[in-house]
């Protein structure tokens, strides 16, 4: 298991929750199962996190972070890999749309059928 790979799947997961506004009931549990490894100082990180989640060196410093405790816990890891497997997988007849449009001239295709969007391919 690479637990860096993890780690940063894990977090970016979590920050890709917050900035769409929504950590469904698989997120959640991935949240704290991470949060539960951190150390407070860590949850500083996390915290900051939690208000600019697109910060790039917060999600590095928190993933390098969690990674220390993932080596450490190698069952909790497993545990936070299921869960993301789980929670990357799209029930079907299911839509998920979050999309953020800036400017004059926008256009936005919804319900193309039999298309497959995965921001975390393995």
């Amino acid at each position: 298991m690479d637990f860096i790979t993890l780690a940063t799947a894990v977090i970016a997961y979590i920050s890709l929750g917050i900035t769409g506004g929504f950590l469904e009931e698989h997120g959640k549990e991935i949240y704290h199962k991470a949060k539960d490894l951190l150390t407070p100082d860590e949850m500083i990180t996390l915290n900051l996190l939690e208000k600019y989640p697109e910060n790039k060196d917060l999600q590095s410093e928190a993933a390098t972070a969690l990674e220390t405790h993932l080596k450490a816990n190698p069952d909790v890891a497993e545990q936070l890999e299921k869960l993301l497997e789980t929670a990357n997988q799209t029930p079907a007849n299911t839509s998920i749309n979050l999309n953020r449009q800036d400017g004059e001239i926008n256009t936005n295709i919804q319900g193309n059928q039999n298309t497959h969007i995965n921001l975390n391919p393995k």
